[in-house]
């Protein structure tokens, strides 16, 4: 009997080593591509919105340009909105306030733009999880909206 554990528990030992081993391989691995793809869909949408950038400050003057410039950068902003950082928002948010004014422009229709927020925050958490860091619904009414809560405004 003694004989049989002593060649048994290496062999069950390597066996749960090899396991656990393949367990934790995949989970990295899985880890590894989700990063991976969250790297990706944040590119993607960077680079939309340096073109709808790069077209408005060549085509200021054509209208019909300009309008569709302006449409590739709404679209990247709601891509913008899921998948970056806070930093990213902040950054946005801060050179909007001081180049069109955002601040000072308070939201039309406040409590829809808070809607509108609190859908993509719910967005971001669910297409994040774990990795998700909130965004204030008053920063992500600006990045969105160009507007600008007042205190009594969103609750």
């Amino acid at each position: 009997m003694k004989r049989l554990l002593a060649w048994l528990l290496p062999v069950l030992a390597t066996l749960v080593g090899i396991v656990v081993g393949a367990g934790l391989n995949d989970y990295f691995a899985g880890q590894r591509e989700t990063t991976g793809r969250l790297a990706e869909l944040q590119s993607d949408a960077y680079a939309e919105f340096f073109r709808g950038q790069a077209l408005l400050s060549r085509d200021r003057d054509n209208e019909e340009n300009r309008a569709a410039a302006n449409e590739i950068v709404d679209r990247a902003k709601l891509q913008i909105a899921i998948w970056a950082p806070p930093t990213v928002i902040n950054a946005m948010n801060e050179y909007w306030r001081k180049h069109h004014n955002a601040d000072k422009r308070k939201c039309p229709d406040a409590e829809r733009n808070t809607l509108d927020a609190r859908i993509y925050q719910t967005m971001r958490a669910e297409a994040l999880g774990e990795d998700n860091v909130p965004i204030d619904d008053k920063d992500m009414v600006t990045f969105l909206f160009l507007c600008n809560l007042t205190e009594n405004q969103g609750e």
